[in-house]
C-alpha cells in the first residue's frame, strides 16, 4: 500500500494516494508514515495547511523522533504566520538530524522575516 501510495502521489494522483495512506492507518493507525504523507499532499499539494498540521501532529505524536514530520508542521505554521511554533519545530528537527537542511532552510527564512533567536 505504501509503495502504491507513493507512486500515486508522485503521479499526481492524490486521491488514491490518500486511499492508501487511509488504508494504512485502518491496518496500523499507529504507523506513522501514512499519516506523515497525507500531511505532505494536504500541505504540498492542496494547501490545506491546518489538515496537514493535524496529520504531521499525529506522525509526531506516533514517533516523536520523526525529524521530517517536524520540519513540515514547521512549514504549516510558517505559513500561518505563526513564527515562533516554525522556529521550535525547527529547532526540534536540528536538534534530532543536526544535518537536516531543510530545518536550517526554515530557520534562515524566520531570521528573514525578522524573527530574532539565540543561536
Amino acid at each position: 500500500l505504501y509503495g502504491k501510495g507513493m507512486y500515486a502521489q508522485e503521479n499526481g494522483l492524490d486521491s488514491m494516494a490518500v486511499a492508501c495512506y487511509d488504508r494504512m492507518k485502518d491496518i496500523d493507525p499507529r504507523d506513522p508514515l501514512p499519516w506523515y504523507n497525507t500531511g505532505f499532499i494536504r500541505l504540498e499539494h492542496e494547501g490545506r495547511v491546518k489538515e496537514a498540521r493535524e496529520q504531521f501532529d499525529q506522525a509526531i505524536k506516533l514517533l516523536p523522533t520523526y525529524a521530517q514530520a517536524y520540519v513540515n508542521r514547521g512549514l504549516t505554521y510558517e505559513v500561518e504566520n505563526v513564527l515562533d511554533s516554525a522556529f521550535l519545530d525547527y529547532r526540534q528537527a536540528l536538534a534530532l538530524n543536526p544535518d537536516l537542511l531543510s530545518a536550517s532552510e526554515g530557520l534562515q527564512r524566520l531570521e528573514q522575516k525578522g524573527l530574532r533567536y539565540k543561536r
